[in-house]
């Protein structure tokens, strides 16, 4: 459960198009405290965040980094 819980409050201000996910995470931080969500947020140790997810948003970040580096001057695109 903290498992499941933890990777919520991970994924959600990382979810910008999933404004629902914060409102369940002030849900989780009203219920299990700031600590909890803040220990989740900042991947401190032990805080439960699913290595996966952790791994899927990394992953995600990157992609957008390169692709914005490639793609952000017109020489790229064939006019």
């Amino acid at each position: 459960m903290k498992e499941a819980i933890s990777s919520v409050c991970f994924a959600a201000p990382r979810c910008a198009d999933l404004p629902e996910l914060l409102q369940v995470q002030m849900l989780f931080a009203a219920k299990y405290g700031k600590e909890f969500l803040s220990a989740a947020t900042e991947l401190r140790p032990d805080c439960g965040v699913n290595r996966q997810v952790h791994e899927i948003f990394m992953l995600y970040n990157l992609f957008l980094f390169f692709f914005d580096k490639t793609f952000s001057t017109k020489s790229h695109f064939l006019v």
